[in-house]
């Protein structure tokens, strides 16, 4: 239910061979747009700095040998976003932990009730995308007619995180990211953003002192053995 791509960020560790060509991030969207057999929206939800990470969230309903897709937060459209990010904001503090979907199902069912503004604005809001969305609806209807079968709805979350190379790091805009990062790792009493892990030295100086450690543990463990 989830799909995350990293498009190429040169940190010193790529192999490819010499003809390759490096696939650019409108290259990897054409081809998101031809397996969903649509034009996606390329900017619908971001988490820390809008340049970082992509989350486009989806629909799928399967019908037979059918298989349709909705996607939650479409192009240009503003009451998307806002409808989207206000469920965000109620769902994330009531939904976290382990549960059946049957009791997620009765957690959302709590939370709308007890917030019956939200409730009536997604209603509203539920109608009017059916409309908006008719046409893939009668599609469904006619799947359903078709081959005789209920719908298996299936959430679906595409997510894009871009790394930074050495030379993105130095830039204005790269110590915004640095700032915003929500990637970030533990390393020598700090937390460190994931991209300077990867395009500074950090990541290969702990792999080398990984592996100086690494025949000491294991001499250890022989003897306890």
């Amino acid at each position: 239910r989830l799909l995350s791509f990293q498009p190429v960020a040169d940190v010193g560790r790529t192999q490819r061979s010499q003809t390759a060509e490096v696939p650019a991030e409108d290259a990897l969207w054409s081809c998101i747009d031809e397996a969903l057999g649509r034009k996606a929206n390329r900017e619908p939800l971001h988490f820390g700095h809008p340049k970082c990470n992509t989350m486009a969230p989806f629909l799928v309903l399967h019908v037979g040998r059918e298989r349709l897709v909705f996607e939650a937060v479409r192009a240009g459209n503003r009451i998307d976003v806002e409808m989207a990010e206000e469920l965000i904001a109620a769902l994330d503090p009531n939904l976290q932990g382990e549960g059946s979907l049957a009791d997620r199902g009765k957690a959302f069912l709590k939370l709308l009730l007890g917030k019956r503004m939200l409730g009536a604005r997604l209603a509203i809001y539920a109608m009017r995308r059916g409309w908006q969305e008719r046409r893939l609806i009668l599609k469904v209807i006619r799947a359903v007619l078709m081959e005789k079968s209920l719908p298996r709805p299936t959430p679906f979350l595409l997510v894009i995180h871009r790394f930074m190379s050495p030379g993105d790091l130095r830039t204005e805009e790269g110590k915004e990211r640095l700032d915003a990062c929500v990637f970030k790792l533990p390393v020598d009493g700090k937390l460190v953003s994931m991209c300077e892990m990867n395009a500074t030295g950090i990541r290969e100086r702990i792999d080398a002192m990984t592996l100086k450690v690494a025949p000491q543990s294991e001499r250890k463990i022989d003897m306890v053995g």
